[in-house]
């Protein structure tokens, strides 16, 4: 029987991904290794909730994914990198901050 997430956890499983992108500096991730990750993490996500959590992040500019296109196949999600917006969101920074200290 597939567990129910609260709203809380989905919003835990999404900056827990953010977290593990940033670790990885600029540099692109396969799905694979956030499912590890999360698993690791005993958060326990599919493929398909890991698949969405990236399309949320990337929505909001945070996340920065690669897909791969097939005739007749839906995208599939083949790495996801953090972007600069999605550094100063884990930061809490604001967007009148620049992100560097004079």
């Amino acid at each position: 029987m597939a567990m129910i997430k609260t709203k809380r956890q989905h919003e835990g499983d999404r900056t827990e991904i953010l977290r593990f992108l940033n670790e990885a500096g600029f540099l692109p991730v396969p799905p694979h290794m956030i499912l590890v990750h999360l698993d690791e993490r005993y958060r326990s996500v599919s493929d398909e909730g890991v698949d969405y959590a990236l399309r949320f992040l990337q929505g909001k500019g945070w996340v920065e994914i690669g897909e791969e296109k097939i005739l007749g196949k839906p995208r599939r999600i083949m790495w996801a990198k953090i972007t600069p917006a999605g550094v100063d969101e884990l930061d809490r920074r604001t967007p009148e901050e620049s992100g560097v200290r004079e």
